[in-house]
């Protein structure tokens, strides 16, 4: 489990813990002194046995935060879907079965992240606004290709988005309660770092055989939610850049390839995300989320 994260959307608990705080900081302040040396991406599975001592370190880290979210309570325990979800990416990027870990957690925020160590978060929200499992998996693709390409080793040697990370690690504390989004969404990764993750992943989601053009209408139906919550982006999109830079991206890539048809999965998604469905709404009239309550019912 593992990559770009923690800060709650929820205002902190009272007793946070500053021991939290300083070991990321000494973490990114260590990371910021070592050589910087060309960031390869992961081109066989095997080398992720290979990481430099910089990585080790973030990667640590990463363990650190996975043991937090699964302390916390946050991880929402449905062993059947975590299952379907893990078997999604697998059949993306088959190579690194045994590296990448999908898990959901309970808010009903539209967010996702991944961390350095190739853990991703699916937050229940998304996975609920989502109509078949093509679109799940091209978002699914997308954050496994940013722990690939190693964009968060990128990231973290950004002063800016370092000291980012560190005030996200205070604000957030340990363990963590509320709601989580990628640290990224502070600065988010450059835009030619997010189309990177857009290639990588509608490479590998063509080799699995899904109708890519799922991509496309996975970022214009949740454009079309922000737009009738009246929001700005929803909490996934603010750490990547703007919802039509997604759609104009994936666009290019339709058209470039000239692909047409394959899998969506429709029924079989349906089915394995029926449960959490309820759930996501309970979740969202707990917290007084009334407009988007609205939205799905209607």
């Amino acid at each position: 489990m593992r990559q770009d994260t923690v800060l709650w959307a929820a205002q902190p608990e009272e007793g946070l813990h500053a021991a939290v705080f300083f070991p990321a900081a000494f973490l990114l302040l260590t990371l910021a002194g070592c050589a910087a040396q060309p960031v390869k991406p992961f081109e066989q599975p095997e080398e992720v046995e290979q990481i430099t001592q910089e990585e080790s370190r973030l990667w640590a880290e990463a363990e650190r935060i996975d043991e937090a979210l699964l302390d916390s309570g946050q991880v929402y325990p449905e062993a059947k879907l975590e299952k379907y979800l893990q078997q999604t990416i697998n059949s993306i990027y088959p190579g690194f079965q045994y590296t990448i870990r999908v898990r959901a957690l309970k808010s009903p925020m539209l967010n996702a992240f991944a961390l350095p160590n190739g853990s991703i978060y699916f937050n229940i929200g998304l996975i609920a606004r989502m109509e078949n499992e093509a679109q799940l998996a091209t978002v699914l693709g997308h954050e496994a290709a940013h722990f690939i390409q190693k964009h968060s080793l990128r990231q973290t040697r950004q002063v800016k988005t370092m000291s980012a990370f560190a005030l996200g690690m205070n604000i957030a504390g340990i363990p963590l309660i509320g709601d989580v989004i990628a640290i990224s969404s502070i600065y988010g990764y450059s835009r030619d770092l997010e189309r990177q993750a857009d290639a990588l992943a509608y490479e590998h989601l063509q080799r699995a055989g899904y109708d890519v053009r799922e991509s496309v209408k996975v970022f214009q139906h949740l454009a079309a939610e922000a737009e009738a919550l009246d929001e700005k982006q929803p909490v996934f999109f603010s750490s990547h850049p703007k919802l039509r830079e997604r759609i104009e991206s994936f666009n290019e890539l339709i058209a470039s390839s000239g692909q047409v048809g394959g899998r969506v999965e429709r029924g079989a998604y349906l089915a394995q995300t029926q449960g959490l469905r309820l759930a996501c709404l309970e979740a969202d009239l707990s917290m007084d989320r009334y407009k988007s309550l609205i939205l799905v019912l209607e």
